[in-house]
């Protein structure tokens, strides 16, 4: 099927339901076929799934934060005596001393954590190694590494459809 050239959003909308269609049934047949990429293919839509979850939350909870009540509490007027709103404008050098004292503590601070850190990352070492030492983490890491040529497939499939839908606000996904 020839892509359209000047169409209205009817057809275009119609053009790109065809090309979800077309996507669908060639996953469809390609997961009947291998079972390898059939398990590839719904931890990748397993994960788009999460993904979406967790930006719904995020953009509801954005808008919640941006309701009245919320957004009357930024509006609110502040009074501010004129003194505290004047401030005393610092010479170089005295900025300077701040910035170099500020860089001093944080560096005592980097040495006293030392020791700690090299506790923790014995811990996570000792962690990992156990993690990796069971069986099943041992198979589920064989099945990401059998599935990794099927991923690529999958989008490299994807991209090729996406290449075909028409583009008419640019919100399309």
């Amino acid at each position: 099927m020839e892509r359209p050239k000047a169409i209205n959003s009817g057809e275009a909308i119609r053009w790109n339901a065809d090309v979800e269609r077309r996507r669908k049934a060639y996953h469809e047949r390609r997961c009947s076929e291998d079972p390898i990429y059939k398990r590839a293919y719904e931890r990748q839509q397993e994960m788009y799934l999460r993904m979406q979850h967790i930006h719904n939350m995020e953009i509801a909870a954005l808008q919640n934060a941006m309701g009245l009540e919320e957004n009357a509490k930024c509006c609110q007027n502040i009074s501010v005596s004129e003194e505290e709103a004047m401030q005393k404008v610092k010479s170089h050098i005295e900025a300077m001393q701040e910035r170099q004292a500020l860089l001093d503590k944080m560096e005592q601070r980097r040495r006293d954590s030392h020791v700690f850190i090299d506790g923790g990352s014995a811990f996570a070492f000792s962690t990992l190694l156990m993690l990796f030492d069971n069986p099943n983490i041992q198979q589920y890491v064989k099945e990401l590494e059998e599935e990794i040529p099927y991923t690529k497939e999958i989008q490299k499939a994807d991209r090729e459809f996406d290449d075909e839908l028409i583009r008419m606000s640019g919100f399309e996904w």
